[in-house]
């Protein structure tokens, strides 16, 4: 059996912060887990607090209201188990700064982007329309995602490898049209593309759409 944590422990405001932020992120992680497994109505917050391993008081202490919980959980989905607040505070963002091959530069955004969708899409299948979906919640999806897009697609440009006649915006926009969840969904449900394939492809079509020498050449 696991042993609950106090709530003197975890949840009290004098706590030690350490122990509230690994409170918090056992918490996330079983609910992350539940609500893929079960989906969003079927979860109960004592459910979540028993696969955490706390007391059900700590789950609210920490976090108020299941919905409060659900969009913590989707941060994660994307974020995943980083303590991060944002893709630049992921240990890869430093690098991707440093990156001056722009097919490497492409490689990396793409391994990175597909796993935060391989996350994003079974979590997002499970829970439904359970997500907060309101204007300003959707405008902070798209504003995160667009940041991180638009930052790869600033470093292709500042290196001088963007195609001679694609401004920055457009090769912007064509990464948005291209890389989006809804056509990761397609291609793996779907079809039966694996992430690897999902993978393979979209840095073949990022680096013909946007490199001013398009894809390596492969031998013959």
């Amino acid at each position: 059996m696991v042993r609950k944590q106090s709530d003197e422990t975890i949840a009290k405001a004098g706590g030690s912060p350490r122990r509230r932020g690994q409170g918090r992120s056992l918490i996330i992680q079983a609910a992350y887990r539940l609500f893929v497994e079960q989906g969003y109505d079927a979860v109960t917050m004592q459910a979540i607090a028993d696969a955490a391993g706390v007391a059900v008081q700590t789950v609210y202490y920490l976090f108020g209201t299941k919905a409060a919980l659900l969009a913590e959980v989707e941060t994660h989905a994307v974020l995943g188990d980083r303590p991060a607040k944002s893709w630049r505070d992921a240990p890869w963002a430093d690098e991707f700064a440093q990156l001056s091959d722009p097919v490497e530069l492409i490689r990396r955004f793409v391994a990175a982007d597909t796993q935060i969708k391989s996350r994003l899409a079974t979590f997002t299948i499970a829970v439904g329309p359970a997500l907060p979906n309101g204007p300003e919640t959707q405008a902070g999806r798209q504003a995160r995602r667009e940041e991180f897009f638009r930052f790869v697609v600033d470093r292709i440009s500042a290196l001088g490898e963007l195609k001679p006649d694609l401004s920055p915006q457009r090769g912007f926009e064509i990464v948005c049209i291209v890389n989006s969840l809804h056509n990761y969904v397609v291609a793996t449900s779907q079809y039966g593309w694996t992430s690897h394939d999902w993978e393979q492809w979209l840095c073949h079509i990022l680096t013909e759409q946007l490199l001013r020498h398009g894809p390596p050449r492969t031998a013959t």
